[in-house]
């Protein structure tokens, strides 16, 4: 249940960092704004950390939902 949010997590976070660096960068030398792009490992940890929270949370809020629905209720009614 947790595990595939996990993992879509751990996916986004290592494309969202391996794009989202070089593209600041640019960014910073394109605008000329006079100072260099300085990122912490340390701050870059705790961001992908609370996108893991995040991402847990939103797996797993909807899956305890579909787990107190009865299937039979889920198909009659259109809610799933």
């Amino acid at each position: 249940m947790g595990l595939e949010s996990s993992l879509y997590e751990a996916v986004g976070a290592v494309l969202g960092i391996a794009i989202g660096v070089p593209h600041a960068w640019m960014a910073f030398r394109t605008l000329n704004l006079g100072t260099g792009l300085s990122v912490s490992g340390i701050r870059l940890l705790q961001v992908a950390l609370l996108l893991i929270l995040v991402t847990l949370l939103a797996g797993l809020l909807p899956a305890r939902r579909a787990i107190r629905l009865s299937p039979m209720m889920a198909l009659g009614s259109g809610a799933a």
